[in-house]
């Protein structure tokens, strides 16, 4: 295992973790509610930056373990060597570009974020938008360590294939 797919099986136990962390949020939140007649804005977001922990940081993990939605009426029935093609194809020509248009967009709109140390607009919300914001930068380059990982093993099926 390189040291790039470390990281990211590592990001998606973070993910894993924040699943757990979410539910029994989010059970706390509705008991205080609706049972005790407590409300606290700041647990809400905290499941706000969960989810977004979910999708955005276990993104590569789920790609590594080919969990990635796909049309498999046809994919599943081509043999390996076609397979790895449209692996690789799709790595480089979709997920690729896909990945770098989307840092593109999001390091200035982080940048600025951390220059302003954004927080929430509810004013007993948490104070870590920025944070929140970061995600949007470690998303796409944890897509594209696996996505060049995954175009590199298709490149060697492909190899062997010819």
């Amino acid at each position: 295992m390189l040291k790039g797919e470390a990281v990211n099986r590592w990001l998606g136990k973070v993910a894993a973790a924040s699943v757990l962390l979410i539910v029994g949020l989010q059970f706390f939140i509705v008991l205080a509610r609706y049972v005790v007649g407590f409300n606290v804005i700041w647990l809400q977001d905290m499941v706000t930056y969960g989810h977004a922990a979910i999708f955005m940081l276990g993104a590569a993990t789920t790609l590594a373990n080919g969990g990635h939605v796909r049309i498999d009426i046809l994919y599943s029935r081509w043999p390996k060597a076609q397979q790895a093609r449209v692996d690789f194809y799709g790595a480089l020509c979709l997920l690729m570009p896909f990945c770098l248009l989307l840092l593109w967009f999001a390091v200035p709109y982080v940048v600025e974020s951390w220059q302003n140390l954004e927080g929430s607009f509810q004013t007993m919300g948490l104070q870590f938008v920025y944070l929140l914001k970061s995600l949007l930068i470690v998303f796409p380059i944890s897509l594209m360590v696996q996505g060049a990982l995954l175009a590199f093993r298709a490149y060697r099926v492909m190899e062997q294939a010819s």
